[in-house]
């Protein structure tokens, strides 16, 4: 695809401004990697999982467990170097070494680079932080809400997004008309150099329609996916895409039962929504479906980009894929929908609200739509592009709680270790705290403290005061039990080693 230009505009006379970029998948990155955490070792033998791994991720049977394991460790470590770094974190991605194993890429765009604190992270410096970049994208965002571009019948700009890897906000629009992309980065303000502009060959449309397969059916017509089993206020649910009901829209199960109420739901600007159960025949289950079984869903951990990503829907059923973009602003006929996640796990309308999940358990969001042919799906394309509302903001817009467990008997985990702080990266008014745990099943691990905001992973950094005292507590929980350890200590003010 060629550069175009403009010479009304002095930006455009620069070819690297306007490149139409084709996005890639690094899918390979991590399927030799050494395993890192422990995992359930029912989870990988799942014959579903393990033929949707190999034929969307090309994973083999036997490389699954250690590719599982990879995963989730790169998904810690992403955890820990945003803490780590703080306002200069500028994202993270996994990446191919020399050899064929996975490292994990985090950026920061501080003006001295802090040195990576483990063996399998390379840190880079880049122009701009992930703060900054999400800056860029409500940038945007301001400008677009009532623009002229954004009315029906002349909707050409399909979405922007931070892509971290690139450092760059990526602007799409429909191949062919790129004069409004063009004109809305001009009216921004945003720097013409953090920008790449993209040609996409159709527009995003919402993935709902009436095709047969595991559903719930809406009393005003149509159906959508479930997503995950949810609590809110006490009461149980589930939670799905926003489009596919309005608050007092009844719903029916797959099998005709009178099922529930949306009480809560946002669409446009947001794509999420959660129905309450009224009828108490249905039962929440901590599970998503897959091809041909269940898989529990164990937590709620934010995979880093290039992570792999599956999703289950009434319409492709499971598929599998990677996440290639954070923080996409969507562009669909009935509106506009800001902070979703983009992924390459293909989508065909009827899985709107279905359950987008980690192989290992961990849910990651709703289905809300995708860049689709004329069939209705994405499935056939060689670049499938899908987008899904997070989860974590999802529920917290709901006030709601995911309902987790496990798919077999098993133990509490066992703390074998815990730090804090650690004196070889604290001081000089920060602190750093780890745990270490042993778990049969998947696990994770959730931070409190005086001094900081909740956070999960096996590490935990804080600011405080010269003569502050720091409360700090840790509890690691699997689906049958918890582990927790609290300490208190003065704030660290020796120089950091």
């Amino acid at each position: 695809m060629k550069c175009e230009r403009d010479s009304r505009r002095a930006w455009l006379r620069s070819p690297a401004s306007l490149c139409l970029a084709v996005a890639t998948s690094l899918v390979g990155a991590v399927a030799l990697a050494s395993p890192a955490a422990s995992i359930d070792p029912l989870t990988v033998q799942e014959p579903d999982l393990l033929v949707a791994m190999q034929r969307d991720l090309g994973v083999a049977p036997h490389e699954a467990g250690p590719w599982l394991q990879q995963q989730a460790r790169m998904s810690e470590l992403t955890d820990f170097y945003r803490a780590y770094l703080d306002e200069s974190f500028a994202g993270a991605w996994i990446a191919q070494d020399a050899q064929g194993g996975a490292r994990l890429v985090v950026a920061s765009n501080a003006p001295e680079r802090r040195r990576p604190r483990h063996a399998e992270v390379d840190l880079v410096q880049v122009d701009y932080s992930l703060k900054e970049l999400q800056a860029m994208t409500a940038a945007l965002d301001h400008v677009y809400r009532g623009s002229v571009l954004r009315r029906p019948g002349g909707l050409v700009i399909a979405g922007w997004y931070a892509d971290v890897e690139r450092n760059r906000i990526v602007v799409e629009f429909l191949d062919g008309h790129v004069e409004p992309a063009i004109d809305l980065v001009a009216a921004s303000g945003i720097p013409v150099a953090a920008v790449d502009l993209r040609a996409v060959d159709s527009m995003p449309a919402l993935a709902n329609s009436i095709v047969g397969g595991q559903r719930y059916n809406l009393n005003s017509g149509g159906w959508c996916s479930i997503g995950f089993s949810a609590r809110r206020a006490g009461q149980d649910g589930y939670v799905t895409a926003g489009h596919c009901g309005q608050v007092g829209t009844g719903t029916t199960g797959f099998n005709g039962l009178a099922q529930g109420v949306f009480e809560w739901s946002v669409f446009p600007t947001a794509d999420s929504a959660w129905v309450r159960i009224t009828n108490p025949a249905w039962t929440l289950t901590p599970q998503v479906e897959t091809s041909s079984g269940l898989l529990a869903v164990v937590g709620q951990n934010e995979a880093p980009v290039n992570a792999a990503i599956c999703r289950s829907g009434a319409r492709t059923g499971w598929r599998c894929g990677t996440v290639t973009g954070l923080n996409q602003t969507v562009n669909y006929p009935q509106g506009t929908v800001f902070g979703l996640t983009r992924a390459s796990a293909c989508v065909g309308q009827g899985d709107s609200g279905g359950a987008f999940i980690t192989p290992d358990g961990h849910a990651q969001g709703v289905t809300s739509g995708g860049q689709l042919g004329s069939d209705g799906t994405n499935c056939g394309f060689a670049n499938p592009v899908t987008f899904f509302q997070p989860l974590q903001s999802l529920l917290a817009g709901a006030g709601a709680t995911l309902v987790t467990g496990s798919g077999g008997g098993g133990s509490p985990p066992t703390i074998t270790a815990f730090v804090c702080p650690d004196r070889f990266n604290s001081g000089s008014l920060m602190f750093m705290c780890y745990v270490e745990y042993q778990s049969a099943s998947p696990a994770q691990a959730q931070w409190q403290s005086s001094h900081q905001v909740p956070r999960q992973g096996e590490w935990y950094f804080g600011r405080c005061g010269r003569f502050d005292t720091v409360a700090v507590s840790v509890t690691v929980s699997n689906a049958f039990g918890q582990a927790s350890r609290s300490t208190t200590f003065a704030c660290p003010t020796w120089p950091i080693p």
